[in-house]
Formats: structure tokens, C-alpha cells, sequence
């Protein structure tokens, strides 16, 4: 009885450090009415955590060229922005903890918009 005692604690300890790291992730109901569209809303935010020098620029170091909606439009289809974005951590996640030029996180309102982007289809205009 103690080594399921022991168990269970230690499977709640993982589970409670685990959860202490999750990112906020809003709900739908946090969209704004408007539409959030690549041109309006996300192209400053893609520039500024993705689209930098040595990163996804067509010429840095990760892959994509993601300086316009074209370029960003591969990994779209992929799968890759909503998977990299929103579901991966450590350094799979984007923008990541190892950026030297850009910023490691986005903001809680810029992750509300990408969440709102990508539930609304990726819309360019």
C-alpha cells in the first residue's frame, strides 16, 4: 500500500510541474469581432518574433521565408505555424527560447491573435 501510495505522489508532482509551465491559451469567445487577418493584424507581429534577420527571413537560419503571406503560406498548409506556435515546447516551440535577435515569447495578446487567426482559416486580407 505505501509503493502505490508513493507512486500516485509522484505522478501528481510530475503532473502539477508539468501544468505549472503551460502557456495561457485563450478561448474562441476571445477573438475580437473583426476578422484577424494577416495584412491587419499579423504581419507586424510575425516581423517582428519570426520574420527577423537570421530566423525566418528567406536568408537566416530557419527554414520558410516568412516576410509575406506567400512565403508563410508553405508552412500554413503544413501544419507547421499552428503546431510550432501553439502545441510545441522547448525548442521546437516558436518563437524560441534561443533567440538571440528576437523576442523568446509572444505576448499574451499577440498569442490571442495567432489563436484567432488560425481558428478563423488564416485569412490574408
Amino acid at each position: 500500500m505505501r509503493k502505490i501510495s508513493i507512486i500516485v505522489g509522484f505522478f501528481s508532482l510530475i503532473c502539477f510541474l508539468a501544468c505549472k509551465s503551460d502557456k495561457f491559451i485563450p478561448t474562441e469567445s476571445d477573438c475580437p469581432e473583426d476578422i484577424v487577418a494577416y495584412d491587419t493584424n499579423m504581419k507586424a507581429i510575425v516581423d517582428l518574433n519570426c520574420a527577423y534577420s537570421t530566423c525566418h527571413d528567406g536568408g537566416g537560419g530557419a527554414p520558410g521565408n516568412y516576410t509575406s503571406y506567400e512565403g508563410m503560406r508553405i508552412d500554413i498548409d503544413r501544419g507547421i505555424i499552428e503546431t510550432r506556435v501553439l502545441l510545441a515546447s522547448g525548442d521546437l516551440k516558436m518563437p524560441p527560447d534561443y533567440a538571440d535577435l528576437g523576442p523568446t515569447d509572444l505576448s499574451e495578446e499577440d498569442l490571442r491573435l495567432f489563436i484567432c487567426w488560425i481558428e478563423g482559416g488564416y485569412p490574408e486580407n
